[in-house]
């Protein structure tokens, strides 16, 4: 009798060695995996087993990926983001021990300096609690987190790169690291709060602030996963690498 493979861990198993990877790190899968490769369809899947699958609005499928041999999503600058709110999801919510982590690419160096904020990720409990990251509109990109009502944040110059990079931010023990392309960028924040609550339906969101939308990220996105651990450096680089 032939073995019948669930469909998602054929997708793992079967197709891409960079999924592999980011489902293999810290020893488990993430608590959420959007590759965002779909080329057709709404939905968003999460391959990492727990079934926390998002929904596209508006964005252009099946573009030119990472290198992997996958596509990803052009984000329009205008009304585009991927909604990953389930009530699953907000259940199984790491707060105070998480890492955010996926690669970004801007759709043109001026993206950086048109004086708009465009966030990449938001996760939003309430103005005490949450993660994200942003372009700040003045040539920066900015990880930024609050957790128990202690706001931490880290500014990385981006001198206009139109290229694919790799970005995570970690929190954990009351630490806030950044890093851009496998580096610790900045240092390490120390003495936030403990995170209270989990994101709420309207700020659980991949490309913007919410889903009105708000700071709409304006390039491409790809392979965003979030872990219930604070990753170390080691496995950061290696997700840093196609």
């Amino acid at each position: 009798m032939p073995i019948l493979i669930p469909r998602t861990w054929t997708v793992i198993l079967g197709e891409a060695s960079y999924a592999d990877k980011v489902n293999s790190i810290a020893g488990n899968r993430p608590v959420g995996y959007w590759p965002l490769w779909e080329q057709t369809g709404a939905v968003a899947t999460d391959i990492s087993g727990s079934a926390h699958h998002g929904a596209y609005t508006g964005v252009t499928l099946g573009q030119t990926g990472i290198g992997d041999g996958r596509t990803c999503p052009l984000f329009d600058g205008t009304n585009d983001y991927v909604d990953v709110y389930s009530a699953s999801l907000a259940a199984a919510w790491p707060g105070g021990t998480i890492t955010t982590a996926g690669w970004l690419k801007v759709s043109a160096a001026g993206v950086w300096t048109d004086t708009n904020i465009r966030n990449v990720t938001r996760f939003l409990v309430d103005g005490n609690n949450y993660n994200q990251m942003y372009s700040d509109g003045v040539g920066n990109l900015v990880y930024n987190i609050k957790s128990g009502g202690v706001n931490k944040a880290i500014i990385q110059a981006m001198g206009g790169t139109t290229a694919w990079v790799h970005v995570a931010q970690t929190l954990g023990g009351g630490n806030m690291k950044a890093y851009m392309n496998g580096v610790q960028s900045g240092l390490t924040q120390a003495g936030l709060g403990a995170w209270v609550g989990a994101p709420i339906i309207t700020e659980c969101v991949l490309g913007a602030t919410n889903i009105t939308p708000g700071s709409v990220w304006s390039g491409y996105l790809a392979h965003w996963a979030i872990w219930n651990t604070a990753l170390s450096d080691a496995q950061i680089l290696t997700l840093a690498t196609v």
